[in-house]
């Protein structure tokens, strides 16, 4: 827990830039991913947050999973919970 608190500290700026460079170089190969599987559109008129939600509906198209996916996904998060499991 000690561990975890150090990286979560707010004067860490080196740790959250770190996650969040991850986090955008992901973003950005799940999303050409994504549009050349057509099972996205091109985010040009999405602001972060539909981007965002948009990208978790799509994880079950583009990393499908040997278990079904729900017949209707509600919230983006039913998506990466269907993918992680």
């Amino acid at each position: 827990m000690s561990e975890l608190r150090r990286l979560l500290d707010k004067d860490n700026h080196k740790y959250i830039a770190e996650v969040k460079k991850r986090w955008d170089d992901f973003v950005a190969k799940v999303q050409f991913y994504g549009v050349s599987k057509k099972a996205m559109k091109p985010p040009m008129t999405l602001d972060g947050v539909e981007f965002s939600i948009a990208l978790f509906k799509a994880l079950p198209t583009l990393f499908p999973s040997p278990a079904a996916p729900p017949k209707k996904l509600g919230h983006a998060s039913e998506a990466l919970i269907h993918v992680l499991q």
